[in-house]
């Protein structure tokens, strides 16, 4: 049976020891252009975003990027989620500790993220 292959939760800070890895990010769309995307980050960092695909709606919005990290401030997107109903309600404050808080132990993190 294959290896099914994990999606790692991270901050903008986070992707400089993930390049090469696949990761979830959670953050704002800043800039939208021809096949690109800048957003910050839940810690506030700003991220380079190659799409392989234009989402459809409005990118200036809160938004997951599945993908590759590419170096140490951009990421391949594989897949970008648009949650415009999160603006004013999502607290990007305490998701970042809360990812901090996990990223801050091993068996933590291989309890909540499943990596062995």
């Amino acid at each position: 049976m294959a290896c099914e292959e994990k999606n790692v939760r991270v901050n903008g800070s986070q992707l400089r020891s993930n390049v090469g890895n696949q990761v979830l990010l959670l953050g704002k769309g800043i800039q939208c252009g021809n096949m690109s995307l800048k957003m910050e980050a839940c810690d506030g960092q700003k991220v380079d975003v190659k799409l392989l695909q234009q989402p459809d709606g409005n990118t200036a919005c809160h938004l997951e990027v599945v993908g590759t990290v590419t170096g140490p401030s951009s990421v391949t997107a594989r897949e970008v989620t648009l949650y415009p109903e999160w603006d004013g309600v999502f607290d990007m404050e305490t998701y970042n500790s809360a990812l901090e808080t996990i990223h801050s132990d091993q068996k933590l993190q291989e309890y909540v993220l499943g990596m062995h």
